[in-house]
């Protein structure tokens, strides 16, 4: 990651209301935004494109949730961060993954993505 706008993030959530909220969310505050509605998607869109930051709803269709979206990241693509949005608690994360409680606005959102980039960028100098 260079900074914190030039942050591309690639939001995965299978509700289409949900996932155009927060990828709206992201282009207005800067980012780019990128989204997928499913684990499948998801790990196509890391293969084809730049991406520092997945966005991620836990519960979703197919064979892959969130949480195993995140451990194939964490194989794949350890450079990349990865946030997991749920409304229930309890989930064994990836390390280095962090969490984030369904439901949440719009500033917590940008709250946790912002804490996590200034993270990496900290730990990269």
């Amino acid at each position: 990651m260079q900074t914190r706008c030039s942050a591309a993030i690639l939001v995965v959530e299978d509700d289409l209301l949900v996932r155009d909220t927060i990828v709206e969310i992201l282009k207005e505050a800067g980012f780019t935004a990128y989204e997928a509605a499913d684990a499948e998607e998801a790990l196509r869109a890391l293969a084809k494109r730049h991406i520092d930051m997945v966005v991620s709803d836990v519960d979703m269709p197919g064979d892959l949730d969130g949480v195993a979206l995140a451990w194939r990241i964490g194989e794949l693509k350890p450079e990349v961060g990865v946030i997991l949005a749920s409304g229930r608690q309890g989930h064994a994360l990836p390390p280095g993954t962090r969490f984030l409680a369904k439901p949440f606005t719009g500033a917590r959102l940008l709250h946790a993505v912002t804490a996590l980039i200034d993270e990496r960028l900290y730990a990269a100098s």
